[in-house]
């Protein structure tokens, strides 16, 4: 693989999308070449993370904002919802190079219910009162 100043992104370490979204202005891209983006990750929550967003976007009937709220919210709509879930079972489906970490989170997603408004608030502000950053005043 080559790597071409304008035409490539690489990213180490808490790979996401916020790279090549920060280097729009600096890519000289157009319709003849594609755009390399290369990252390298040690998380297994981020790399799965990243292989269901970028699963998201070679789906053209996934809205860009149903990858922008995978990638920044964990409320989503029904419509972001069934998009992750249709990406991580595309992904299971494929044999690649996973790590059995990163095939161990896909599995946990594939089988995870819809979680209502209502419960993720509550399990989120009950994650935030453990938290040892957390002191009641």
């Amino acid at each position: 693989m080559k790597l071409h100043g304008g035409t490539s992104i690489m990213d180490v370490g808490f790979v996401d999308f916020g790279m090549p979204f920060d280097s729009i202005a600096t890519l000289e891209t157009d319709a003849s070449e594609p755009l390399t983006i290369l990252g390298i990750e040690a998380s297994p929550f981020n790399v799965a993370k990243s292989l269901v967003m970028l699963e998201m976007i070679k789906d053209r009937a996934v809205s860009a904002r149903s990858v922008v709220e995978v990638w920044l919210s964990s409320l989503w709509s029904e419509e972001t919802f069934l998009a992750f879930k249709k990406a991580v079972s595309k992904l299971r489906g494929k044999t690649g190079d996973s790590t059995h970490q990163v095939r161990s989170i896909l599995k946990f997603w594939d089988k995870a219910g819809r979680m209502n408004k209502g419960a993720a608030l509550q399990f989120k502000m009950k994650g935030l009162m453990k938290s040892p950053d957390s002191t009641a005043r």
